[in-house]
């Protein structure tokens, strides 16, 4: 994992995850990345409890998958642990792929006009490309730091 952007470490953090500090202007930041559940250790609605963000990303050229993420994002947000302050940040990622979906799609899959109780953003990216990546953590620097 790495967001690329100003990443002081990175570190194996438990059985199946990896964090990165990074920096987000002058906030630090822990990064975790909670992709799939852990072969061992705890299942990662324990590492909730301290989040101030989620960032989501979805592969947004593979529709197959759309399901799939849509429900993950609800076992995410449904979660008791998750404080309900914590925003969340979707990147429409793999955009330069020619069957990409737009973000108005992705919206659609994954219901965000329903989150009412949650500042949320959503945006296209390119994972490989830093400044799209980039531009999003500056709104979610913003939020976090209100």
């Amino acid at each position: 994992m790495s967001l690329n952007c100003n990443a002081r470490k990175t570190m194996r953090c438990s059985a199946g995850f990896e964090c990165e500090e990074v920096q987000l202007g002058e906030q630090p930041l822990q990064v975790w990345d909670l992709q799939g559940e852990p072969a061992k250790g705890l299942p990662r609605h324990h590492y909730y409890a301290d989040m101030s963000a989620v960032v989501f990303f979805v592969d947004s050229a593979d529709s197959d998958r759309f399901e799939g993420s849509a429900r993950a994002l609800r076992e995410i947000l449904a979660s008791p642990r998750l404080p309900a302050s914590a925003v969340l940040l979707v990147l429409a990622n793999k955009q330069d792929k020619p069957n990409a979906h737009s973000v108005d799609q992705i919206q659609e899959v994954l219901s965000l006009d329903s989150l009412s109780d949650r500042e949320w953003h959503i945006a296209a990216c390119t994972a490989t490309d830093v400044t799209s990546v980039q531009e999003s953590l500056g709104w979610l620097g913003t939020q976090v730091l209100k």
